[in-house]
């Protein structure tokens, strides 16, 4: 019986920035897949069949600033132990046979479950070629031919020596490394690990402990010296919670959900979405139509004074205690995406701020607020703001910022680590290390987590298996993390963390109460 065998281009950015380690041949890859059709690439393409679920919605791209928008459909394609995303111009649906490339790139994979798991039997490293039609600049040939060289290791940086060293010269034509074609076996692998009793999605500190829920299961954790208490809740099997921990227990966050507990009791669910206390009040945010939201302070002892509604056109961000009031962070849903920010007493008087500045936004990471002080994030600048909401002279970071947020008065991002480039002196360029730095890729991919001082200035630096982490600081000072697995932040900089053994701490079980749900 014959094996079944995968060929998967690897981007050359993927490995060097970290985010997979050079694969070898006899080593075991999981690959995150994207499916491109097209024939012009016959060592790389292949036919297969497979099943297409189309995705529901179509999507809009935009090849330039200066392009037309242009629709275009994406769906899960799922062949024989494997799963990648698919993109098409038309929608497809159901058996398809597709004529095409896979890729690892991290370009229109949109769902992390499209992926490959198999055993290295043999790498290539792709070169393309690259000419100066103007003698200005090096381009790639549309039409040129591409080199394929076996080697038993993929390189962990690639060799684009000759697109840096000596001039640009009209006619003359150059090859640089773009990555590297792997055949994986799909067959001659080991039985996957058991999944984790919980895998956790989201952490925060609080008087009782340290809480975490699941990343997909109805399934939350209070962790308490050496010890934890697991709770169950009525919540859907999904993926994208996240967990607050409160003066009494916690809440859960889960879509248009919010659950509710109350340490050692049954979570129940309760109506909308909550924030940080002040004085035992919560402001919670509430969804009034498809895109107008309203505020509402409530207090422990049950009482509810609608603030108001949220501006039209604007969605509510982050939410943060700064000065003994609530801070929101409301976007725009134009294109140009306006921030602007609220203060809220506990009295219920609301402060609306101006609008913040806006220097042609990508709108990639959504607006991010700090306090000690009060700054913003807007994509890579952090601007800090006034008593009157107003934004002052900004920082711009070294780096595009992946994800951000705060951990006791500290505030955090994550970016991609430095990349060596031997053709660069600039200390600016190893932002945000003091310096050149090696780099332990033992353990895979990796990114950046940094800590960040009150001028915003890198404190430290930590490789992290996930650039969506969330990070949380206990009474103790200890910083917690979710990254793949739970984990304690070391006290050496661009040091590994090691995990916590959640499963093992577990001692209890609270199950989920009959009436724990409103809606039964």
């Amino acid at each position: 019986m014959s094996r079944r065998t995968l060929t998967v281009f690897v981007d050359e950015l993927a490995i060097e920035d970290g985010a997979i380690p050079p694969p070898r041949i006899g080593s075991i890859s999981v690959l995150v897949l994207d499916f491109t059709e097209s024939a012009a690439r016959p060592a790389e393409s292949m036919t297969v069949h497979a099943v297409l679920d189309l995705h529901r919605n179509p999507r809009r791209a935009q090849a330039s600033r200066s392009a037309p928008e242009h629709w275009y459909w994406t769906g899960d394609l799922h062949g024989d132990g494997w799963q990648a995303t698919w993109r098409g111009e038309r929608p497809l649906t159901g058996a398809v046979t597709l004529t095409g490339h896979l890729c690892h790139w991290y370009s229109i994979s949109y769902r992390g479950n499209s992926e490959v798991r198999g055993r290295v039997q043999r790498i290539q490293v792709v070169s393309i070629p690259f000419h100066a039609p103007a003698g200005a600049f090096w381009e790639p040939m549309p039409a040129g031919s591409r080199r394929y060289r076996d080697v038993a290791t993929a390189p962990r940086w690639f060799d684009r020596d000759a697109l840096h060293n000596g001039s640009v010269t009209a006619g003359a034509v150059v090859y640089g490394e773009i990555g590297v074609l792997v055949e994986l076996d799909l067959d001659d692998l080991p039985p996957r690990p058991a999944r984790p009793r919980v895998v956790p999605q989201s952490v925060s500190a609080g008087d009782q402990g340290v809480w975490v829920v699941d990343e997909k299961l109805p399934v939350a954790a209070l962790i308490t010296d050496e010890s934890a208490t697991e709770y169950l809740f009525s919540g859907a099997v999904a993926s994208g919670r996240t967990i607050r921990a409160t003066p009494t227990g916690c809440t859960i966050t889960d879509g248009d959900t919010t659950f509710s507990c109350t340490n050692g009791l049954p979570i129940r669910q309760i109506a909308g979405s909550p924030s940080p206390t002040i004085d035992a009040i919560s402001l919670y945010v509430e969804q009034i139509s498809d895109t107008g939201w309203r505020l509402v302070l409530a207090s422990s002892r049950g009482a509810r004074t609608e603030i108001g509604a949220i501006l039209p056109g604007y969605a509510p961000g982050s939410v943060i205690v700064h000065g003994g009031a609530f801070i929101v962070a409301v976007d725009s849903h134009s294109p140009h995406r306006h921030t602007r920010l609220l203060r809220i007493t506990t009295d219920g008087q609301m402060t609306l701020g101006p609008a913040l500045p806006n220097d042609g936004r990508h709108g990639l990471l959504a607006s991010r607020v700090f306090s000690h002080p009060l700054r913003i994030l807007l994509d890579d600048w952090v601007f800090p703001i006034h008593d009157d909401l107003g934004a002052g002279t900004p920082i711009r970071l070294g780096r595009s910022v992946l994800a951000a947020g705060q951990a006791g008065d500290t505030a955090w991002i994550v970016t991609h680590p430095p990349i060596p480039n031997p053709h660069r002196n600039d200390p600016r360029s190893w932002w945000p290390l003091p310096g050149p730095t090696d780099y332990d890729i033992a353990r895979g991919k990796f990114w950046l987590l940094t800590l960040l001082d009150t001028q915003t200035l890198p404190l430290a630096s930590y490789p992290v298996a996930t650039a969506h982490p969330h990070l949380t600081k206990d009474r103790h000072g200890i910083y917690w993390i979710t990254d793949c697995g739970l984990r304690r932040l070391p006290d050496k900089p661009m040091t590994w963390s090691e995990p916590v053994d959640l499963d093992a701490a577990i001692t209890r079980t609270v199950p989920p109460g009959v009436n724990a749900d409103p809606t039964r």
